[in-house]
């Protein structure tokens, strides 16, 4: 019998394992292809009657370093896009601060208090995510007499960009404040053209003031004590929140200074404002910052409050030019007392919305590890969750389930004194919308 030589056999060895490796790839590459579209993206029912899902679309996306799912809750079924990056998006995560800087639109604001002029007001765009275009404004505002009384506080001063607000590419600004507040406030619309590069612009200008509001009775006794949370765009209009006494007061605005009407929720008591004014503990306590919601179209603004219980209360206005109206309070409720909601702006992690006489809440929520008080709470399991309330009770609540939380099993038996964690690396929500 002819012997192959060792040269020959060698020659096909090698193509039977380029033969074989070929084969391995191509069904590699076929599988990662089919499982692209495959992840675990499928609806639970936890609560009430699903059929209030019906016409009502939660989207946002999945999205970590390598890949972006896009996905769409449709009635029962949900739809996916996934895309594939090219290179890994290391830097596609970006953290602001919600007490420092108050996003709006495609910026995020931060309002100083400038003693000798008035306000400075830095932009700052988001550009590959990262800080890009600072860009600063100088106003001059009648506030000599914010200082008589009552200085502000590094948290206050934080605060202030709550008085910001957008409608129609313009700004509009009033000042927020405590019942500590003497005199004049208004609400004012800034120039677009005199945004400046500079830290310190060299030139400063006055508004166009389109109202004005008096709180100089804050300082007598047995008079009605105002207080300031901020400024919100409501359409085409403004809404000004407003503290008064135990009342949590809205005021609609037309962008001319003409105003709309106003509407109260009674009582609501704030720890910072008006807590001696609370009937014992019958009531909560909420926090002064609070997260605003809008619905252009239809004229609707949700706002979120947060208690001293880690629960939120929902309160949703109507305005419209025949004026503004009070439309929802809903205390809002968690399925599972081993859940806590968490929300950063980066990943815009809730979204309320008012929809054909229901509130829905699309939120996401961490489950809490009672056992270990020092696991960071960015590795705890994650769970996208859906609540419908009517008229303030609890319709429905469903879940989407994800394969999310499989990026957490590498790192189970990491130390978490050593861990060396960048937000890019694991999958997480983020966008969430209700259309």
């Amino acid at each position: 019998m002819k012997r192959l030589r060792w040269s020959t056999l060698k020659r096909h060895i090698a193509l039977t394992l380029t033969i074989v490796a070929a084969v391995l790839i191509i069904a590699a590459l076929v599988l990662v292809r089919g499982a692209k579209e495959h992840g675990t993206y499928e609806i639970a029912h936890l609560y009430g009657d699903p059929s209030v899902m019906e016409g009502i679309t939660i989207s946002g996306a999945v999205q970590d370093e390598n890949h972006r799912t896009s996905f769409a809750w449709l009635d029962d079924h949900v739809d996916t896009k996934t895309e594939v990056f090219a290179k890994p998006q290391r830097n596609w995560t970006y953290h602001y601060y919600s007490d420092m800087y108050q996003r709006i639109n495609d910026y995020y604001y931060t309002v100083n208090l400038n003693s000798y002029k008035g306000l400075k007001i830095e932009r700052i765009s988001l550009q590959h995510n990262r800080w890009e275009r600072s860009e600063y404004m100088e106003v001059e505002l009648p506030m000599a007499r914010l200082f008589n009384k009552e200085r502000y506080t590094s948290e206050e001063k934080k605060k202030l960009s709550y008085g910001l607000a957008e409608v129609e590419g313009e700004l509009y600004i009033t000042l927020v404040t405590t019942t500590g507040y003497e005199g004049v406030n208004w609400i004012f619309k800034l120039n677009s053209d005199k945004w400046y590069k500079q830290l310190y612009p060299n030139a400063s200008f006055e508004p166009t003031q389109i109202m004005s509001y008096r709180s100089d009775r804050n300082d007598i006794e047995n008079t009605t004590q105002t207080a300031v949370l901020g400024l919100e765009a409501v359409g085409d209009s403004l809404a000004l929140i407003l503290v008064r006494d135990d009342k949590l007061v809205i005021e609609g605005y037309r962008t001319d200074g003409e105003k709309l009407g106003e509407t109260a929720v009674t009582p609501f008591i704030f720890e910072e404002i008006n807590n001696e004014l609370a009937d014992g503990d019958n009531y909560a306590r909420y926090g002064v910052e609070y997260e605003a919601y809008r619905d252009a179209e239809n004229g609707m603004l949700t706002l979120s409050f947060l208690n001293q219980q880690s629960q939120r209360t929902a309160v949703t206005v109507q305005c419209t030019e025949d004026g503004i109206k009070l439309i929802d309070v809903t205390e809002l409720k968690k399925v599972d007392k081993l859940l806590r909601g968490y929300s950063e702006s980066l990943y815009d992690e809730r979204i309320i919305a008012y929809k054909a006489g229901k509130l829905y809440e699309a939120g996401v929520y961490r489950e809490i590890n009672q056992s270990d008080n020092n696991v960071w709470y960015r590795l705890l399991p994650i769970r996208l969750l859906v609540h419908v309330y009517e008229r303030g009770e609890l319709v429905y609540a469903g879940e989407l389930m994800t394969d999310v939380n499989d990026d957490l099993v590498r790192i189970k038996n990491h130390s978490m004194h050593n861990l060396n964690y960048s937000d890019a690396e694991y999958r997480n929500f983020f966008d969430l919308h209700i259309d």
